[in-house]
């Protein structure tokens, strides 16, 4: 299938992630709008998975897709290359989950225009679990599908800052607790990887 594709440069917001989001969100003209972090590579087939993925969504109310997620039991869900690793998922289909991780966020602004990416979450981790979690509490659903790409991060392990998200995050969404991040857990005690 053929992609009316608009890309969006931000350069305004180098500072948050979360306002060249949300700047983007509203200037793309397209119902469908891709986020992907700067270390992800889109495999010649991404798109072709993700017209699949979004056939086999037709009749689910979903707001946000991505790559990388964990369910509301906290089993990982996965379809993604990450520093030459494949997270795979066997048997792989749309599988709903709480959260996604933020490498990529695929969001339907048809059946979330009132959806934005909270820009007072300090630092860049867990804006994709706050989305996910906004969509739920709009009766929307989120979902890992299978349209792999590759992460090159280089993050090996979560950096101190990591933990003031977490706190923002368990705080504003303390009715919600537990809430599976794809890299930790976030209870009323603390955060547990």
């Amino acid at each position: 299938m053929m992609h009316d594709l608009q890309v969006i440069k931000s350069e305004e917001h180098n500072n948050n992630v979360k306002a060249a989001y949300n700047s983007s969100l509203k200037s793309c003209k397209n119902d469908i709008v891709i986020f992907v972090h700067q270390d992800v590579l889109l495999h010649d087939s991404f798109f072709t998975h993700l017209d699949h993925a979004l056939d086999l969504l037709s009749d689910c109310p979903w707001a946000v897709l991505g790559v990388a997620g964990k369910t509301a039991k906290g089993t990982l869900s996965a379809n993604v290359i990450d520093r030459g690793i494949p997270l795979v998922t066997k048997d792989f289909k749309p599988t709903e989950v709480q959260t996604l991780d933020e490498l990529i966020l695929i969001v339907n602004k048809t059946l979330t225009p009132a959806l934005s990416f909270d820009e007072n979450i300090p630092h860049h981790h867990l804006f994709g679990a706050d989305l996910c979690l906004q969509a739920k509490r709009l009766g929307k659903k989120s979902y890992v599908i299978d349209a792999q790409c590759s992460h090159n991060s280089s993050l090996k392990s979560l950096p101190p800052c990591y933990h003031k998200s977490e706190a923002y995050i368990r705080l504003k969404w303390s009715d919600y607790l537990p809430i599976h991040a794809t890299c930790s857990t976030i209870d009323r005690e603390g955060i547990y990887t």
